[in-house]
């Protein structure tokens, strides 16, 4: 049952312990590849760790899945603002 691990993944992303999270969510997934939610939490979770790339190509596969996701959406947004913080920090 995908649910098990998906309510371990938020409860765990909730109080700050992101790896933890996406060894949660990445279970879940194993089951169940179209679980939406799971692959945005964990597009978030890798966002919170600071590995762009990899939530913006996470981000994107939940917006392939479904198009109106407005937290996948959001989170790009996120993501790009972060993107462009750091860049401007770089020297």
């Amino acid at each position: 049952d995908p649910s098990h691990y998906y309510n371990q993944g938020t409860v765990l992303g909730k109080l700050g312990r992101y790896d933890e999270a996406k060894t949660e969510y990445e279970k879940t997934l194993e089951i169940d590849p179209a679980h939406v939610a799971a692959w945005n939490n964990l597009a978030y979770a890798y966002l919170r760790t600071g590995n762009l790339p990899r939530a913006r190509e996470l981000f994107t596969k939940v917006l392939t899945l479904d198009p109106n996701h407005q937290d996948a959406q959001a989170g790009l947004v996120e993501l790009e603002s972060l993107s462009r913080a750091q860049e401007e920090d770089s020297p």
